[in-house]
């Protein structure tokens, strides 16, 4: 991590991310934002581990994982074994049921 971009870890749920280039006001170069983008897929993946990902991993084959954003249905298919639905999935798979 460059000591231009940097990532502080406040608590185990918050975390912190500075910009150091006050000469430019904090204007960001091409690696700066390759860096924040690191930043925050690994920020994610931290959050996502605290407790959406042992929640997912608990469940059972039957249950039906609901996740309505799209940040969370990825971050259950990239870190876990298992695929978070939308919410219009569900109502689909009961309308099925149903009728």
């Amino acid at each position: 991590m460059s000591s231009l971009v940097k990532l502080n870890k406040i608590n185990s749920h918050l975390f912190e991310v500075v910009i150091n280039r006050p000469e430019k006001l904090n204007a960001m170069t091409k690696p700066m934002w390759i860096e924040l983008g690191k930043i925050f897929k690994e920020t994610s993946k931290k959050m996502a581990h605290l407790s959406l990902i042992p929640a997912i991993n608990s469940s059972n084959e039957n249950d039906f994982i609901v996740a309505n954003g799209t940040s969370c249905r990825h971050q259950i298919s990239d870190l876990s074994e298992k695929k978070g639905k939308h919410v219009s999935e569900l109502l689909f798979k009961i309308f099925e049921t149903v009728n």
